[in-house]
């Protein structure tokens, strides 16, 4: 039998690289805007438990003083 051979031009062959590349390029470009947000998210996370636990050692605090147990 004969051989079979598949032959591709240089420009498809370019082409195919260059949609690739572009393609490769808008994965990366995704990861990084969602690794972004996810350290953005846990940053606020942070910032909100921070608030959280300060309000609660304000009120801790407050209720000691006011009940004389902290002077």
């Amino acid at each position: 039998m004969g051989e079979l051979k598949f032959t591709v031009s240089s420009s498809e062959f370019v082409e195919a690289r260059r949609a690739r590349e572009a393609k490769h390029a808008e994965y990366e470009r995704l990861a990084e805007e969602a690794a972004l947000k996810r350290r953005l998210m846990e940053q606020e996370a942070d910032e909100r438990y921070y608030k959280d636990s300060m309000t609660k050692k304000a009120v801790s605090i407050a209720a000691y003083e006011a009940a004389g147990i902290l002077r």
